[in-house]
């Protein structure tokens, strides 16, 4: 994997029921190896393949965002500047 990285910012929050509907629809979305680490906000862990970020996904929806630590990981990987993509919350 090249160097750079970013952080699975989806913020949902939700139960255990939304899991299970959110499964079936990532299992069949055709989702492919990462070329860039993402740093999982679930666990503020670099991950890569498909399978795994399926998984985050799925954990991420019911689980407590680490940004703090997501943050601090890219740091620790040499990160010098974030980027956050995404809708505005304000």
């Amino acid at each position: 994997m090249r160097s750079r990285f970013g952080l699975g910012a989806v913020s949902l929050r939700a139960d255990g029921a939304a899991a299970a509907r959110l499964r079936p629809i990532l299992e069949s979305a055709n989702l492919k190896n990462l070329w860039v680490s993402l740093i999982s906000n679930v666990d503020a862990s670099p991950i890569g393949t498909s399978t795994a970020v399926r998984n985050a996904l799925l954990r991420q929806v019911a689980s407590p965002l680490r940004w703090l630590e997501s943050v601090q990981r890219m740091v620790a990987m040499g990160g010098r500047r974030v980027v956050e993509v995404g809708r505005a919350m304000c």
